[in-house]
């Protein structure tokens, strides 16, 4: 069982990974919302006849309020995507993707410690102080011997870590 957690999640990091480095070309050709349009466009309907078709499942029946609802989560989703984009648009890869991870985490943690009570065991933090670490040394110039500055990029890439790293664990 465990096995197959962690496959799963490899390969979501891959994709994930993969998907966000090539969303900066089309985020400076296009635009950042755009993008997002033309993805969206694309990647729903795809999905929605691979589920119908993969799990057999019958397409369910919508209320308004489940329609309602949809389009919250959809907003909500996004809204970060939106200033992912934007930081993608004016940041380098290497460096706007992981302080979008590490943000995302460490508010994530945060949000399920203090809101559903969850536990930190002392490898737990110190796995969190790992990528903490981490990001920082990605961050930093060593050819230049100081952290980079504060750029227009940061504040976007800041902006869509948190939003995405509230989001996250209320649709857990």
């Amino acid at each position: 069982m465990i096995l197959t957690a962690v496959i799963y999640g490899a390969v979501a990091m891959f994709a994930f990974g993969v998907a966000n480095a090539f969303l900066k070309a089309p985020a400076a050709q296009i635009g950042v919302i755009e993008s997002i349009l033309v993805r969206n466009l694309a990647a729903v309907p795809v999905l929605a006849v691979a589920w119908v078709l993969i799990s057999g499942a019958a397409i369910p029946q919508l209320s308004f309020s489940a329609v309602l609802g949809g389009v919250a989560i959809a907003i909500l989703g996004y809204l970060p995507f939106l200033f992912f984009l934007q930081a993608l648009n004016v940041g380098e890869v290497g460096r706007v993707i992981p302080l979008t991870a590490v943000v995302r985490i460490v508010v994530s943690v945060l949000f399920g410690v203090i809101i559903w009570a969850d536990a930190l065991s002392f490898f737990d933090l110190a796995a969190l102080v790992a990528v903490l670490i981490g990001v920082f040394l990605v961050t930093y110039e060593f050819r230049s011997g100081h952290i980079t500055p504060i750029k227009s990029w940061v504040v976007p890439a800041f902006g869509a870590s948190v939003l995405w790293g509230f989001l996250y664990p209320l649709f857990g």
